[in-house]
């Protein structure tokens, strides 16, 4: 989501899904928002659905159309995990499946989350529970709710000063969450992996 939000002049620029793209998640059951080939959709959009609801589609449409190509992406994300400074961190993909040389660490994921929750944009989209798509060419408005409990008002989880940022999971790593919370002026970041 930083590699797009720093290399983005306009977020409302409206990106078309390649239907080749959508191939490579088929019977991966990844968490996705169904897009399908020809659509549009604008960059916001995209980034609300990859970060509220892990879409493993939306993130390589933004790839594709960031880095020329998803692998292409792949080594942006890389630079930036270097300018960082996460040393335990690689990435083979983009939407954080399971790969041969796919890795980070808690501390990495941490550095990540206090340099990601210091921009706006991104702070404003880990922070919002439910957010609605508009409708597109060729689907109907999506809504989408945040699988972190803790920002949900609604859920049992919920805690006043969480404002982020993402759950995930995956086969080899389980159920992982990376949680911010600012309470009397201190940022409080919480990795569990």
């Amino acid at each position: 989501a930083m590699v797009v939000i720093e290399n983005c002049n306009d977020l409302d620029d409206v990106l078309e899904v390649n239907k080749a793209l959508l191939d490579e998640l088929k019977d991966s059951h990844l968490a996705n928002v169904r897009l399908v080939g020809g659509e549009q959709m604008n960059v916001r959009d995209l980034l609300f659905c990859l970060l509220l609801c892990s879409a493993a589609d939306a993130s390589l449409v933004l790839a594709e159309n960031f880095g020329g190509s998803v692998a292409g992406f792949v080594d942006m994300m890389n630079a930036k995990a270097a300018e960082l400074e996460l040393k335990d961190t690689h990435f083979v993909n983009t939407h954080g499946l399971d790969a041969e040389g796919h890795y980070s660490t808690a501390r990495d994921m941490a550095r990540l989350a206090e340099y990601a929750i210091a921009d706006p944009l991104f702070g404003d989209i880990v922070s919002t529970a439910e957010y609605t798509v508009g409708a597109t060419n060729k689907s109907k408005e999506r809504k989408l709710k945040t699988s972190n409990l803790l920002i949900s008002e609604k859920s049992d989880y919920y805690y006043k000063w969480a404002d982020g940022v993402k759950t995930g999971y995956t086969d080899d790593a389980g159920r992982c969450l990376c949680s911010t919370a600012m309470k009397d002026g201190v940022r409080y970041i919480c990795i569990v992996l």
